[in-house]
């Protein structure tokens, strides 16, 4: 069956007061991707190298809060 595909991208609030998001933001925005294209073609290939940093940093410093935020629903 494979992994599937069109999971929603989901972010806990939490991560805002964490002291190193905002530094993890800058850096990762920074980070030069060598992409050619509209301005609005590049934004949305920042914006997908961000959303990629934010999802496996979540993981490393909150581990799965979704699973543990159902387990004491």
């Amino acid at each position: 069956m494979g992994t599937p595909r069109n999971i929603p991208f989901r972010f806990e609030n939490a991560s805002f007061s964490h002291p190193k998001f905002t530094g993890n933001i800058d850096k990762w925005w920074r980070e030069e991707l060598n992409i050619q294209g509209t301005k609005m073609f590049m934004l949305q290939e920042k914006l997908k190298h961000i959303k990629s940093h934010l999802k496996d940093w979540n993981k490393k410093e909150f581990r799965d809060i979704f699973k543990a935020k159902r387990e004491t629903d």
